[in-house]
């Protein structure tokens, strides 16, 4: 682009060139008038040889500098038209695609979370009714360590234990529900 730059500076200092010499021409012609002779004619003759000589000098090599920017400009659309429709037919699809996919991993690590959430929250229901459990245990053996208590007293404590052992039935149970959603979603993000 810089060599089209100079050579347009080159035709433009020239096209000025040729114009101070036309003027200069004239003013030989007005000189050439007052002159009678023929020496004063050959001269100016010979100068409007020099001056459309060059001139068509200078005019072909605007053509040139046309027809060379005609080119690179054509050029220029054609590898426009080529990235834009690269980007429209490769780049923004994919863009999409992964945008997509984004949001999927997106929606699995928040119900992966919400799931993880709910094992914990699982867990520490289950560790209380162990620790009730394990309580209701020491009750019974301090009981029969005594064994002076009523059996009611042990009945009941029985009953107790038959429904933390239930409630930890139904707890591992709905774990094993959780940990089977979880392997799921795990399976999901393995690659």
């Amino acid at each position: 682009m810089e060599i089209f730059t100079k050579r347009t500076e080159i035709a433009a200092a020239t096209a000025q060139d040729v114009s101070s010499r036309a003027t200069a021409l004239r003013e030989h012609a007005l000189a050439a008038d007052k002159m009678t002779t023929e020496r004063g004619f050959s001269v100016i003759a010979d100068e409007i040889r020099r001056l459309a000589t060059q001139s068509s000098e200078v005019v072909i090599d605007i053509q040139r500098i046309i027809q060379v920017t005609g080119e690179s400009v054509d050029n220029l659309a054609a590898n426009s038209s080529s990235v834009l429709d690269f980007i429209e037919t490769r780049v923004i699809p994919d863009y999409d695609s992964m945008m997509e996919t984004s949001e999927k991993y997106n929606l699995d690590a928040h119900r992966f979370h919400t799931l993880l959430a709910e094992f914990n929250a699982s867990f520490e229901e289950l560790n209380s009714t162990i620790c009730s459990v394990v309580s209701v245990v020491e009750q019974v053996t301090n009981s029969m360590e005594k064994s002076a208590h009523s059996v009611e007293a042990i009945t009941e404590q029985s009953r107790i234990i038959a429904e933390n052992n239930q409630q930890v039935a139904a707890i591992l149970e709905r774990n094993v529900g959780l940990t089977q959603t979880i392997e799921e979603i795990v399976h999901r993000f393995k690659i």
